[in-house]
């Protein structure tokens, strides 16, 4: 009985954790920090610079930051990487390099569709094979050149993948299995 308490008050103590969203951060290089504003299913991310406040505020995109959301910017300040969605709809990539100041545009380049083909070995002509893809940042390298991503999936009953690694080259635009490159200079 007392297993079983013990059970039920940790799924409790983990069921808020996960609903909980943080709703604000920073780079690593404290020049960038970035907060949600608006209600769930209808948020925005907001970008500032604590070190520039005469930069104005700029709103980077929308968002559903129901609890699944993360945003990284790489150690140079120059990328922003965002994952979000709802646990049914998947989590979804969403990639953006810095045009000037807090400017940053999205990057039309498809991550996720390389990561899938990718991991179940498809060609890219191949369809796509998923119907639910589940994607996070793992790491930026520390030259900001390559992210280590993770990604899981499933495509009805013919695709299934449950976690699978790739660093994706920021210059090339290129999905890679070698996980050295994550720690290159």
């Amino acid at each position: 009985m007392r297993s079983l308490a013990i059970a039920i008050s940790l799924l409790a103590i983990t069921s808020a954790a996960i609903a909980d969203q943080i709703p604000s951060g920073q780079s690593q290089s404290g020049k960038i920090a970035w907060e949600l504003r608006g209600e769930d299913g209808a948020k925005t991310v907001w970008l500032s610079s604590p070190t520039k406040p005469e930069w104005q505020p700029v709103m980077l995109c929308e968002t559903e930051a129901w609890g699944n959301m993360e945003l990284r910017v790489s150690p140079d300040d120059y990328w922003i990487a965002i994952t979000d969605g709802g646990s049914s709809l998947g989590v979804h990539l969403k990639l953006f390099r810095r045009e000037k100041g807090l400017v940053y545009k999205l990057q039309k380049e498809d991550v996720e569709g390389q990561l899938a083909y990718m991991a179940l070995n498809l060609p890219s002509s191949a369809e796509y094979p998923f119907d639910h893809q589940y994607t996070r940042i793992v790491k930026w390298s520390e030259n900001s050149k390559y992210v280590l991503f993770k990604t899981s999936g499933h495509g009805g009953n013919k695709y299934k993948i449950e976690e699978f690694m790739a660093v994706y080259d920021l210059g090339k635009k290129t999905m890679s299995r070698d996980l050295n490159k994550i720690n290159a200079d």
